[in-house]
């Protein structure tokens, strides 16, 4: 499960972690804060992506794009306190970044950055402000559940043997009686050890915490490891002392408890949470209308149609691959055509021509439905060949019992692990063509292809479509996963952002706000009634 939350970001003082997950609607009046949500993912995209922990950029193309200039428009105005505070869960990892600075500024100063391995509870907090490191390690809530039985199997035996010394007739000179007697106090001095270890059973206890300087070291995965070399080395030099007869370090027994869990599955945790932050990634696709033209100029930079047609020809996507059979079959499905031709102009600009009947005109000519549909199927299928791309160059290492171990890539898919964000795909589709988009999205989450998305919508049609989607396909029924989520974001900015739930027949648990479900039906009865008083 992936969850995204912040505190003093944009128009939200608290805004408590939201689920997202394979098809992620967001929808909501405008300026209710569904692209605060994509602007908080892209910020810490884009800082594990970047090599500088200190900073928290927003200089980034694409977060210019997203329309993040400054600190000062990133921060809530009403904030009392001068920072930022993101959370993100990512599969068993939760993500704690502060961040603080001036207002006019394009970027924000990291103050703290806490990485917790959720199953393992294994935290590593690092003080970016003042450059230590804490690797903090919480005993298994497992184990505490094992103590709580232990208790009570142990508070049980007390009670059935003061039973028995309670007995009538029982001598207290007898042997049984003073075995009885001394069965007792192994049983108290049983409990007393359990109650010193887990004196509250309901919360946990720190197993280790190990700290130390980092100095000027920038690279995370480095940090921790010097951290680790430098405990274990301190713990055998300690160690051979106190066999000498030393008094142990107040760090000692930190150390030990370290050195018994292996600090190699420290290392491999850390290390897979960092694989887990370089094989994620997000492709960001912002509300562009796209423009109505005979050539692409590849320097028009806001011409978004330009640049996904550009990138669809230097990524080499040859007639018969994947990606180009894919964007045969939804421009027919969109009913733009049923074939393109991609041609160069003095290398300059790109001429796109669609075949359709037997006859082949331009692109423009199509009108604008056909154009931003024609948009957002390039786009998607150029996000599919660079992950591919990536897959077949990529080597992917694991640490497992210890060793590093190169995987095959093809069976380490990072295409599972791409999110496409997009703003308002519904844009000069009709209708029809907008229910569309629900089936284009859920065929692209399923394999081969397996890609994420968070989608920014008004479209009432879209989310229409989900519905009898999920009822066909029985989505809410076990075993089957509903890939749809949806998340409806409130005009009241005092309102929190609520998920609907689907229903085995499709219908959600609970309504929309005013203005979205409700629009179409209220003009209807709206025009019944001017209808009924002008009869009267």
């Amino acid at each position: 499960m992936n969850k995204i939350g912040f505190k003093n970001f944009r128009r939200f003082q608290s805004f408590e972690p939201l689920e997202y997950r394979g098809i992620t609607f967001l929808v909501g009046r405008n300026n209710a804060g569904k692209s605060t949500l994509v602007k908080a993912l892209l910020l810490i995209d884009n800082y594990f992506k970047s090599s500088n922990i200190d900073t928290l950029s927003f200089g980034n193309n694409v977060l210019e794009d997203a329309n993040i200039v400054t600190y000062g428009r990133a921060k809530n105005l009403h904030a009392s306190e001068n920072f930022i505070h993101f959370t993100q869960e990512i599969e068993n990892y939760l993500i704690e970044i502060t961040v603080t600075g001036e207002d006019d500024k394009a970027f924000a100063n990291v103050h703290s950055l806490t990485i917790t391995d959720i199953d393992n509870k294994l935290s590593f907090i690092f003080n970016i402000q003042n450059r230590f490191i804490r690797i903090v390690k919480s005993r298994n809530q497992q184990v505490g559940k094992a103590a709580q039985g232990f208790i009570a199997d142990l508070e049980a035996q007390v009670s059935e043997t003061k039973k028995q010394l309670e007995e009538p007739g029982l001598k207290k000179t007898s042997k049984e009686y003073i075995e009885l007697v001394s069965r007792l106090e192994n049983l108290h001095e049983k409990l007393a050890g359990v109650y010193q270890e887990v004196k509250d059973p309901n919360q946990d206890t720190i197993l280790f915490s190990l700290d130390e300087d980092f100095g000027n070291v920038n690279s995370l995965t480095e940090i921790v490891d010097g951290l680790l070399i430098h405990s274990i080395s301190q713990y055998e030099r300690e160690f051979l002392n106190v066999q000498s007869g030393e008094a142990p370090s107040e760090r000692f027994e930190d150390l030990r408890a370290l050195k018994e869990l292996d600090p190699i599955f420290v290392e491999s945790s850390f290390s897979h949470f960092m694989t887990l932050m370089n094989d994620f990634s997000i492709a960001y696709m912002g509300a562009n209308p796209a423009k109505q033209s005979a050539l692409f100029a590849i320097r028009d930079k806001n011409n978004a149609l330009a640049q996904a047609i550009h990138e669809y020809k230097q990524l080499n996507i040859a007639d018969g691959e994947e990606e180009h059979r894919f964007v045969l079959k939804w421009m027919q499905e969109f009913e733009v055509g049923e074939d393109f031709t991609i041609s160069m102009h003095a290398g300059e600009a790109y001429e796109m021509k669609i075949r359709s009947n037997n006859t082949e005109i331009h692109l423009a000519d199509k009108g604008m439905g056909s154009i931003q549909a024609m948009l957002l199927i390039m786009r998607i299928a150029c996000v599919i060949k660079r992950i591919r791309i990536a897959e077949k160059n990529s080597t992917i290492t694991r640490i497992v019992e210890g060793k590093e171990v190169r995987q095959d890539s093809s069976n380490y898919r990072l295409i599972d692990k791409t999110t496409v964000i997009i703003e308002e795909p519904e844009l000069n589709l009709h209708p029809a063509l907008q229910s569309k988009l629900a089936d284009l999205f859920l065929y692209v989450n399923q394999p081969p292809f397996n890609l994420n998305f968070i989608i920014e919508t008004h479209s009432e049609y879209i989310l229409r479509r989900s519905q009898v989607i999920v009822a066909i396909n029985e989505f809410e029924v076990a075993p089957n996963e509903n890939p749809f989520c949806v998340h409806y974001f409130p005009k009241d900015i005092q309102q929190m952002p609520y998920k609907l739930e689907y229903q085995e027949d499709g219908s959600f648990n609970r309504n929309f706000g005013d203005g979205f479900f409700d629009e179409a039906s209220s003009s209807t009865l709206e025009l019944l009634k001017l209808k009924r008083q002008k009869k009267a």
